[in-house]
């Protein structure tokens, strides 16, 4: 799978929506500190094999196009629970 595109687990999804929620449903940018730090920590994890990673594996443009992937999501299901995000019941 070398050269291709992970899809993101369960995990990495969760802590991104965390990341929107607590920035009110809205996308983050790239140089945002708090993306800056999530791409670090997702690039620490070991649930991609190193090996299976592209160079710009979890990198700050691709968490902020993930936050905004889950903003738009919050914005089309308004008054219901993120599709993206896990809710308390599990959803």
């Amino acid at each position: 799978m070398h050269g291709e595109t992970r899809d993101w687990e369960w995990d990495e999804i969760v802590l991104a929506c965390d990341l929107v929620m607590l920035n009110d449903w809205q996308q983050i940018g790239a140089e945002d500190p708090r993306v800056v730090e999530l791409s670090n920590l997702l690039q620490g994890m070991p649930l991609h094999p190193q090996e299976d990673r592209q160079h710009n594996f979890r990198n700050a443009n691709g968490v902020a196009r993930k936050t905004a992937d889950i903003a738009t999501s919050a914005l089309t299901t308004k008054g219901v629970e993120p599709r993206q995000c896990p809710g308390p019941e599990g959803s």
